[in-house]
C-alpha cells in the first residue's frame, strides 16, 4: 500500500465494491492514503458505510502486505544462513523438502503400510 503510486490507488478504489463514492485525489498516493485515519477517510466518503467498508479494504491489504513482508524477511534470513555456511538455520522448518531439492528427487508422499 504505501509504494502505490496515484494510478494504482485509483485503479485498486475501482476494483472495490463500494457502496457509496469515494473522492480521492487523482494524485494521492498510496502513502499518503495510508496516513489518513478514520476521519479523513469519512471526510473522502460520500457516506460512513463508504468510509467503513475502504477503511476494511485497506486494513485487508495493510495485513496481506506484512504477510509478505514477513514471508520475505524468513527467506533472506535463510539466505543468509546459507551463505554464512549455516544450513542448520536454513533446513529448521522443512528439512524433507530442502533435502529432496538438493538430491534432486521429487517431493514423495508418506509410505504406506503394507498389508
Amino acid at each position: 500500500l504505501h509504494r502505490w503510486d496515484a494510478k494504482t490507488l485509483q485503479s485498486f478504489l475501482k476494483s472495490l465494491e463500494l457502496p457509496g463514492e469515494v473522492r480521492i485525489p487523482s494524485t494521492m498516493t498510496g502513502a499518503q492514503l495510508k496516513r489518513l485515519g478514520p476521519r479523513g477517510l469519512v471526510a473522502l466518503c460520500s457516506d460512513a458505510a463508504t468510509a467503513e467498508a475502504l477503511q476494511l479494504a485497506l486494513h485487508g491489504e495493510r495485513q496481506r502486505d506484512a504477510v509478505a513482508a514477513a514471508a520475505h524477511r524468513s527467506r533472506n534470513a535463510r539466505m543468509t544462513a546459507l551463505g554464512n555456511h549455516k544450513v542448520h538455520a536454513a533446513v529448521e522448518e522443512e528439512p524433507s523438502d530442502l533435502l529432496d531439492f538438493v538430491v534432486g528427487e521429487a517431493p514423495s508422499a508418506a509410505p504406506s503400510a503394507a498389508p
